[in-house]
């Protein structure tokens, strides 16, 4: 597809590829290495009884990358996601499984997706210090989306790249917002904001790594008081906040007591050269979109 550029690049890349010092050490036996003795029967019985039982209920034909949403990895994170309730992990599965028959996100039509890139509201690009592929969202652009429905699936095609960055034993994002000249009137809409949070708890399960809140306003408290009902309270935790240079957006913003808090600095959780200069960073790259989307394809 042939995406119109606003601007010429400047210099740089999207960064998709982890470098290896941020590619973490994967223990042996991993992901089992950490489970106890229950967890590890519980583990055995949702693999050799319930899963083969999964998977004769589904209707539709089988993706490509099915037996990739059927392994220990997978089966660990819905276990965590449930507390390890047996029974609501296999249901969650069970729904999810079908969903990406009926839904089928590693197919989608990128041709549709044309005006949606070319926006830059959301791009990949870089991994903070623990490999996590990071996810840059800029609030400010979103009523440029015309079409609900486009956006969501966009940015589900987004989170399905991110996933495949990952580097072993990486099984989460890292989703960092900038929340400068973001209002109201040139959000995304919360309807939308709404559906895509609940596809992604429901979906994507424990990928959720953080999510940084960078120069905070008062368009986040009328945000969260939209998304925070449909927040559990480890995602809440997962929610941090950044001032940036200046401590503006601190005194806009007062962070609920249910979330991460307030930290200094984007490079507590990044190094430079993986952020972008906008965030203070050190990596020079400018968004072009069609330069971005030839790279993205080919993750």
């Amino acid at each position: 597809m042939v995406l119109s550029v606003a601007n010429p690049v400047k210099s740089g890349e999207p960064r998709f590829v982890a470098p290896p010092h941020l590619k973490p050490s994967v223990p042996a036996g991993y992901p089992l290495h950490s489970l106890d003795q229950d967890q590890l029967q519980t583990l055995s019985l949702f693999r050799g009884t319930h899963l083969p039982q999964i998977k004769a209920s589904l209707t539709g034909a089988p993706l490509g990358n099915e037996d990739e949403w059927a392994n220990d990895e997978i089966l660990v994170m819905f276990l965590k996601a449930t507390k390890w309730d047996l029974a609501a992990s296999v249901t969650r599965l069970t729904t999810t499984m079908q969903w990406r028959r009926d839904f089928r996100p590693t197919e989608l039509d990128t041709t549709s997706m044309d005006p949606n890139c070319a926006i830059g509201s959301q791009i990949l690009h870089g991994f903070d210090r623990m490999g996590r592929p990071i996810m840059c969202s800029y609030p400010r652009l979103g009523s440029k989306h015309k079409d609900g429905d486009a956006s969501v699936k966009y940015s589900l095609y987004l989170i399905e790249k991110a996933i495949k960055m990952m580097p072993k034993g990486v099984t989460q994002i890292l989703v960092l917002t900038d929340f400068t000249g973001s209002t109201l009137f040139n959000g995304f809409p919360p309807s939308v904001s709404i559906k895509f949070m609940n596809l992604l708890a429901t979906h994507y399960p424990e990928r959720l790594g953080k999510m940084i809140n960078y120069k905070p306003s008062w368009y986040l408290s009328f945000l969260f008081s939209v998304l925070g009902p449909f927040m559990d309270p480890d995602t809440k935790r997962k929610l941090v906040f950044i001032s940036g240079k200046d401590a503006a957006g601190k005194k806009e913003y007062s962070a609920s007591p249910e979330t991460g808090g307030w930290f200094s600095s984007l490079q507590e959780f990044v190094d430079p050269d993986q952020l972008m200069e906008d965030f203070g960073g050190d990596s020079n790259y400018d968004f072009v979109p069609q330069a971005y989307w030839d790279e993205l394809v080919k993750v």
